[in-house]
């Protein structure tokens, strides 16, 4: 394991550059590359790039030294720590951050190389301190889907749709078409932040680093609760890699229940203090939230990884449901699921486990047929 250290840091002796793109790398040896690629070749060169190498174990701390070495008028920086999670990663880029804004990129995903000049020709002289995109770009196995974020292009000031938009880092956001949602804003990669309101406002003020999914929504709760301007565009340049092996999303986690209900309530204490909860639309995004995770819990119960009884996981599920707040959420219809999605959780609602295998098995039997 490296001690902490940093390769290639660079001082700014005039002009600091307009943008930090935040790094975190552990294990992408296979990814890490292409991520590179696509920022030191954007068309907007003002931009330091900071990697944090969180502890990898295999080639990608190495493969950004390498970078770090090249000069194409792009500054990469390059610090090695010991592994203590994602959040502390970021952490670690926010604190050593020059640029008058800063942005977070997965390692594992990669950008169109003219993202950052679109966003920032959309930024204008906004001077928000949250800018966010248009959506993202879905990519699956020979499989590229793209998820719009807006219906059209916004500036809000000194806390109007505040609610709202706390709501929508939630959950999926209601067109008023049938069926058809936009991107929630819980995540932390697809927007610009102003690097002053960061580091005065945000960084060191709450802790989400133990919730191994759901830590982007509890940092982006916070930012928009205490921006006084908040903007978004209709440009969509980047790509989201979906369904990686091994990845957070898709492994086994034998706490994943009680990491969910840590996290409800953690946001849900969270959220009473802030008078924005008064609105009935932050409190339905909330439950639906909630509906969401007991989504994510089922497949965590049926993932082959998973060696417990069937007893075992039934009173497992059957207590999870039973739980203060996502019991409360069962009783919910909110507006921000598809009808697929209020199928589920009435099936939830009504039924214990034995109903999900169920569900599984005659899917299966249908995509014999």
């Amino acid at each position: 394991m490296r001690d902490t250290c940093i390769s290639n840091k660079k001082g700014f002796d005039s002009i600091p550059p307009m943008l930090s793109v935040i790094i975190p790398v552990y294990n992408v040896e296979s990814y890490i590359c292409q991520c590179l690629d696509s920022i030191v070749n954007q068309t907007f060169k003002d931009i330091e790039v900071i990697c944090i190498d969180d502890g990898s174990s295999d080639n990608s701390g190495t493969i950004c030294d390498e970078y770090a070495k090249l000069n194409q008028g792009i500054s990469v920086t390059v610090i090695h720590k010991k592994n203590e999670g994602v959040v502390k990663a970021r952490n670690d880029g926010m604190r050593v951050a020059n640029g008058e804004y800063l942005t977070f990129v997965d390692a594992d995903d990669w950008l169109d190389t003219d993202y950052f000049e679109r966003m920032f020709a959309a930024l204008g002289e906004s001077n928000a301190e949250i800018f966010c995109s248009g959506g993202m770009y879905i990519e699956k196995i020979k499989v590229t889907q793209i998820t719009k974020t807006f219906e059209s292009p916004f500036l809000y000031h000194h806390g109007q749709h505040r609610a709202e938009m706390m709501a929508r880092v939630l959950t999926s956001w209601p067109t008023g078409r049938k069926n058809e949602l936009l991107c929630d804003l819980g995540y932390m990669w697809d927007k610009i932040y102003k690097t002053s309101f960061v580091k005065e406002k945000i960084l060191g003020q709450i802790d989400c680093s133990d919730y191994a999914l759901w830590e982007d929504a509890l940092f982006e709760l916070e930012t928009f609760s205490k921006a006084e301007t908040i903007g978004g565009c209709l440009e969509i340049g980047y790509h989201y890699r979906k369904d990686i092996p091994d990845s957070a999303l898709t492994r086994y986690r034998e706490d994943l229940t009680e990491i969910c209900k840590h996290w409800a309530d953690d946001v849900y204490k969270y959220l009473e203090k802030d008078p924005a909860f008064n609105d009935p639309s932050l409190q339905k995004a909330f439950f639906a939230r909630c509906q969401m995770m007991l989504i994510i819990v089922l497949k965590n119960y049926m993932h082959p990884d998973n060696k417990a009884s069937y007893r075992e996981k039934a009173r497992e599920y059957r207590d999870l449901k039973k739980s203060k707040y996502f019991r409360e959420s069962l009783r919910h219809r909110t507006p921000y699921r598809t009808s697929m999605s209020n199928v589920k959780i009435t099936v939830m609602r009504w039924t214990g486990l034995w109903s999900q295998y169920l569900i599984k098995w005659v899917r299966h039997d249908l995509k014999r047929i």
